[in-house]
């Protein structure tokens, strides 16, 4: 059995570097910081940012972790895993120095990437022709759940006919998150999305987005918390999608009409509780893939990554 210990350095250690509380049971973790540490595969060797007093309250937990001075230093750590959980204008500088670091094989980058599509598309195609295995944290995408959840639509709910989506701050942050679910959930085919082969199955408009020919409403509420709502209408239900740090999917049996909305929330019927993403998913899967139990491409999710800039990009110049 490989017991090999895998090295990490975040870079950027604010919430979701190593602030955001974990499930208090100790069950879920929602930071970088405490979802490795609770891996015996990997372990914390360096870690930067540029408020110092982010970097003493970590060392605090580890005195033998090392705070690196200055960006310049990420070319010589001995670090395995690279974590970029830094606003993506910051973004650029610190790839450049990975790729002249040898002993970083996975980067897992927060989202957005960059700024824009070009850009995204850009430090994507930097990191992977130099031989890097990128990794996007769209976090409860990497919940084995999910799959259940996709099996019961179909046996379930039947077709689907639309939806909305409410979320906080901007569609890059948490608005990508609700548009990398809904791909997922919907078993959209991105690389057709990616490769311009979309006009059968996006079109985007007025903050809207039409899937296979059904709309689905974007509208950005105000509220100091990072959360989404996502309501998908069915030809038998509804599937709410709540997410607040995590992730939880109820779906409901329709009691009258499916588009009552939000009604069905209180009206429904439960059936299913039982999906809720955490951080711990995305490094088991890291761990198997350096450990050679799975292949690149089933951990390298840069295409969802380019899909959902894709997408976010539309839709910011519809409004």
């Amino acid at each position: 059995m490989n017991h090999t210990t895998y090295n990490c350095c975040i870079i950027g250690c604010g919430l979701i570097g190593s602030k955001l509380k974990s499930n208090p049971n100790g069950k879920y973790n929602f930071n970088h910081y405490d979802a490795i540490a609770s891996n015996k595969y990997l372990s914390v060797n360096a870690i930067y940012d540029l408020n110092k007093k982010n970097c003493i309250s970590i060392r605090e937990k580890n005195p033998k972790i090392q705070i690196l001075d200055r960006i310049e230093c990420i070319k010589s750590i001995s670090s395995d895993i690279i974590i970029i959980a830094t606003p993506e204008t910051e973004r650029k500088k610190i790839i450049e120095q990975i790729l002249q670091n040898k002993n970083i094989k996975v980067v897992l980058m927060e989202k957005p990437v960059a700024n824009n599509l070009a850009n995204t598309k850009g430090l994507i195609n930097l990191l992977k022709s130099n031989g890097k295995t990128v990794v996007i944290n769209f976090t409860r995408l990497w919940d084995p759940n999910i799959n259940i959840v996709k099996r019961e639509i179909k046996t379930i709910l039947g077709s689907f006919e639309g939806g909305t989506c409410s979320y906080t701050k901007s569609l890059s942050n948490t608005g990508s998150h609700a548009i990398s679910l809904i791909l997922e959930i919907l078993d959209i085919d991105i690389n057709k999305i990616n490769n311009n082969e979309d006009h059968e199955i996006i079109q985007i408009r007025n903050h809207e987005i039409n899937l296979m020919k059904k709309k689905i409403t974007f509208n950005q509420i105000d509220t100091s918390y990072s959360i989404l709502d996502i309501m998908l209408y069915f030809e038998k239900g509804c599937l709410c999608i709540k997410g607040a740090g995590g992730c939880k999917i109820d779906i409901f049996e329709s009691t009258n009409s499916i588009w009552e909305g939000y009604k069905e929330i209180n009206d429904g019927k439960i059936i299913k509780d039982k999906y809720y993403g955490n951080m711990d998913y995305i490094y088991q899967n890291i761990v198997s893939y350096l450990q050679g139990h799975i292949n690149r491409k089933e951990i390298d999710n840069s295409a969802l990554g380019l899909c959902t800039a894709k997408i976010v990009e539309a839709l910011e110049k519809s409004y």
